[in-house]
């Protein structure tokens, strides 16, 4: 006998005439709820007969484990996609557990992105007597992680394209990013500054006390240039030539890690922007 998550067993009215299993495949059939659900657990024996199932409604609630109206889990998803999950299954059985995510076109979903989570399932003497079988309609995941990528694409290409200079850099000074602002500002090229000491672009006087700052920041939080807006500072070109510029720095946590980010500009262009202003 399978047992289902005690949470969901006992506390809850059950629902005989649903189908969550056939609601989130999209079927709008007399067996199927007409709310769509998001997933479904079923409750296989060793033999792959459905013994129940649970689901989540869209509004969040739970519903009880109910008898899905399809006896055998081939009849309730059909013979490709049971062929599909077979091998899993049986390696269930086996006590492994798998999981991906596969493209079907079930009912009225075509072309659906379905993911799939196969489990042993154990009887109480500990012994393993069938598998828990999960599976999500995973559009909505889709969709938000192409939304993720298209907005950090788009972010990507403003940090590129910016006219000022964006570098950012780990606690130990190394360099991660820099933009084309940054290449034209002091002649280097980012495959020459990426993983390199963010100290090659400050003047000598300058770059013997830098790495104590940020030791001393991430000790005290205590920082003399750091999110208080710009500064004017001297910076290193490639060449050698030493030239004022405008520097703001933000510290930001990024999975988990301190990362500094400085944006800076030109002295001279400033100042060239005010003479054409006052000349117009």
């Amino acid at each position: 006998m399978l047992l289902a998550p005690p949470i969901l067993g006992d506390y809850l009215p059950k629902r005989a005439e649903a189908n969550p299993w056939g609601a989130l495949l999209g079927c709008k059939c007399p067996d199927c709820e007409e709310d769509a659900r998001r997933w479904a657990v079923l409750f296989l024996d060793a033999e792959f007969n459905i013994v129940s199932s649970t689901s989540e409604p869209d509004d969040g609630s739970w519903c009880a484990p109910i008898a899905a109206s399809a006896a055998r889990l081939v009849d309730c998803v059909g013979a490709e996609a049971f062929g599909f999950m077979l091998p899993h299954l049986q390696n269930a059985l086996k006590g492994r557990r798998w999981s991906a995510t596969q493209y079907w076109s079930l009912h009225d979903m075509p072309d659906t992105p379905f993911t799939i989570s196969t489990a042993p399932a154990f009887d109480p003497q500990g012994q393993i007597s069938g598998v828990h079988l999960f599976l999500e309609d995973a559009t909505r995941t889709q969709l938000h992680q192409e939304n993720y990528l298209e907005l950090r694409e788009k972010l990507a290409i403003v940090q590129q394209y910016a006219a000022d200079g964006i570098i950012s850099m780990d606690v130990h000074g190394q360099i991660e990013t820099i933009n084309l602002a940054v290449e034209r500002m002091f002649g280097w090229g980012a495959a020459e500054l990426i993983g390199r000491p963010i100290t090659m672009l400050m003047p000598e006087n300058v770059a013997r006390h830098h790495q104590g700052y940020v030791s001393r920041f991430l000790q005290t939080g205590q920082s003399g240039i750091l999110n208080v807006g710009p500064r004017f500072v001297q910076a290193l070109r490639k060449d050698g030539t030493i030239f004022d510029m405008e520097l703001s720095v933000a510290e930001a946590t990024i999975a988990n890690r301190t990362t500094f980010i400085g944006v800076c500009r030109s002295v001279v262009h400033v100042q060239r922007y005010k003479l054409f202003s006052v000349v117009d």
